[in-house]
Formats: structure tokens, sequence, C-alpha cells
């Protein structure tokens, strides 16, 4: 099951033969109970969120406390998302506050904290896109 923060990516995916859930920001008490009852019915979760404090925040909630696994979400995936961003001549926006641990990744708060920029998910959509695609065969 694919679950990533962001609606436009949602819409983006529409059509393709894939098992998501999209939370539009912190997970609400209804979708937490769903990725509850998904995880404990077999359902691996894989979750993607933007590189910023709050998308770290609500991932901590999503892999530490419900046991998603990250999804393109991890320090190499940082990295790599700053080279894309980079490389398409776009200029993501600055950080909009500090940026907690990360609760499977130490490296990456202090890594998207000294980038002082956020990486949304919409940056990388055709990337996430791909993925979804590959899994559909």
């Amino acid at each position: 099951m694919w679950v990533w923060e962001n609606p436009l990516v949602l819409a983006a995916a529409a059509g393709l033969p894939v098992g998501a859930v999209c939370l539009e920001g912190r997970p609400s008490v209804a979708a937490t109970l769903l990725l509850r009852t998904l995880a404990a019915g077999g359902a691996v979760l894989r979750y993607h969120g933007d590189f910023g404090g709050g998308g770290i925040s609500i991932a901590n909630q999503v892999i530490g406390d419900l046991g998603a696994r990250p999804w393109r979400f991890r320090t190499p995936d940082h990295r790599d998302a700053l080279g894309l961003v980079a490389a398409n001549g776009v200029s993501p926006p600055s950080l909009s506050g500090p940026v907690p641990a990360a609760c499977w990744d130490p490296d990456l708060g202090p890594a998207v904290q000294a980038s002082g920029v956020e990486i949304e998910e919409e940056l990388l959509l055709d990337l996430l896109l791909d993925d979804l695609r590959r899994s559909a065969e």
C-alpha cells in the first residue's frame, strides 16, 4: 500500500492499479484507523512525504507509530531530490521551521535542516509515479 501526503500525487496517480492512501497532510483519526487496519490485515505500508519539518513530523507518526516503511524517504533520497530539483531549475521554498529528528533515519533531519530548503512531494512527482507504475506491472 502506497501512502503519501500530497493530493497532487493522488491526482497524478489516478487510474494506476495500485493500492494508495493520500493523507492530505497530518493523518486524521479516520486515516490513522484505516492505516492501522490495513497493516493489521497484512498490508505493507510505504510512505513518502515532504522533505521538511512538517513532512518529517508526519512521517514520524506514519513510520514510527503505524509501522510504515520509508519510500524514497531517507538521507540518500533527500540528496538525490536536491540534485533533481536543481537539475530541473527549480528553487524549492526555504524551510519554514526546525526539522525534527526522523525516527527511521538519524541523518535525515540534520541533512534537511542543513539544506535550508523544503523539497515538496510534487517536485518529485515523476519519480514517485515511476515507482507506482513499476509496482503495477
